[in-house]
């Protein structure tokens, strides 16, 4: 909002009148600090572009509208609103196993909620889940095995640490079918793979089969 151009406006009757224009640039004053609060909400209460991105091109191939714009600024208190909206808490119910406070910090809280936004959008089939992974852990590798019997395998390679883990294995992650059981498995080793070198998948005599 530019108050010059609405003392332009002001009518010749007004215009040469200094308490007149002051009295209008205070009020138009009001009005632009209301709207600079508000567009700073969308940057305060965001979270990363990737994922929205990911998510919404997802969703658009679905016909789904997602709700979710980011800029990736939230940190603290604005995660912990976030968290409350998408449905996700910054205290684990459990203690970890490595000693770590189950309150937690700004890094793995945010992928916590970006998890959550990926299963709250999933269409409930297993096709989609390896590309809606890939939003949230890029560098990851998910392979999923159907054993045709209300169970399905979940080998998840490249997890760096054991709270990782746990909150892959206690489900905060990935999306799983209601009434399916996942048994998950993190390898500790090279996985194999064709014509790939990475610091995840290795070629013969280094990579093993899964």
């Amino acid at each position: 909002m530019d108050i010059d151009h609405y003392i332009r406006l002001v009518p010749s009757e007004h215009f040469n009148r200094p308490n007149f224009t002051e009295w209008l640039s205070v009020a138009l004053r009001l009005g632009i600090n209301c709207d600079e609060l508000l567009d700073s909400f969308g940057r305060a209460f965001s979270i990363d572009n990737t994922v929205v991105r990911a998510v919404t091109t997802f969703l658009s191939e679905h016909m789904v509208s997602s709700g979710y714009e980011s800029v990736g600024t939230a940190v603290g208190a604005q995660l912990d609103i976030i968290g409350e909206y998408v449905g996700v808490s910054r205290r684990l119910d459990f203690q970890p196993a490595d000693g770590s406070s189950p309150v937690l910090d700004d890094r793995v809280f945010l992928t916590l909620i970006r998890a959550r936004i990926v299963k709250n959008v999933w269409d409930g089939t297993m096709a989609s889940i390896p590309a809606l992974w890939a939003t949230v852990f890029p560098d990851y590798i998910l392979i999923i095995k159907d054993n045709q019997d209300m169970s399905i395998e979940m080998i998840v390679a490249g997890v760096e640490t054991q709270l990782e883990q746990e909150l892959i294995a206690r489900g905060y992650t990935a999306p799983k079918p209601q009434g399916v059981r996942v048994n998950y498995s993190f390898p500790d080793s090279f996985v194999f793979g064709y014509d790939l070198n990475s610091s995840i998948i290795k070629g013969y005599d280094l990579g093993e089969w899964i």
